[in-house]
């Protein structure tokens, strides 16, 4: 028995455009008509594109080995979503873990520079010379 492509579509569930590419690549023989259709053999047909099983409404076709594509592509978005839940958890503790670090690098470098001499004086040394300045005559030694 010779169906019409679109007849065809509806028998494997497969859009017209997958069909036709399949006769146009020579994967699936069909018969072209003067008008330009196609007229392909329903036993043609289903060796190339197997027979869906229908479940449910006659609307809704599926094979029995795999979920419809929506379920599949539902639970990679669900399977991301949480992935960047998770991400931006760890982005949150890590800013959290800066902050912090930071306090602690002020805090230390606070009480280093308490450690430090008091080189106040020392300016004052340099503009008369320092230790050098005995010899240069820049500076008097002191009493």
């Amino acid at each position: 028995m010779q169906i019409s492509l679109n007849q065809a579509s509806k028998e494997c569930g497969k859009a017209k455009s997958t069909i036709s590419k399949a006769i146009k690549t020579g994967h699936l023989s069909a018969e072209k008509q003067d008008n330009g259709r196609y007229k392909i053999d329903t036993a043609e047909l289903f060796r190339v594109f197997p027979k869906q099983q229908v479940t449910g409404n006659d609307d809704q076709l599926r094979t029995p080995s795999a979920p419809p594509k929506n379920d599949l592509l539902q639970a990679k978005i669900d399977e991301l979503e949480s992935k960047v839940d998770m991400l931006q958890d760890n982005i949150s503790d890590l800013k959290e873990d800066r902050e912090d670090l930071r306090t602690q690098r002020d805090k230390w470098q606070h009480q280093a520079t308490n450690l430090l001499p008091d080189h106040s004086q020392r300016g004052q040394n340099a503009a008369r010379g320092g230790f050098f300045g005995l010899f240069q005559g820049k500076r008097t030694p002191k009493n």
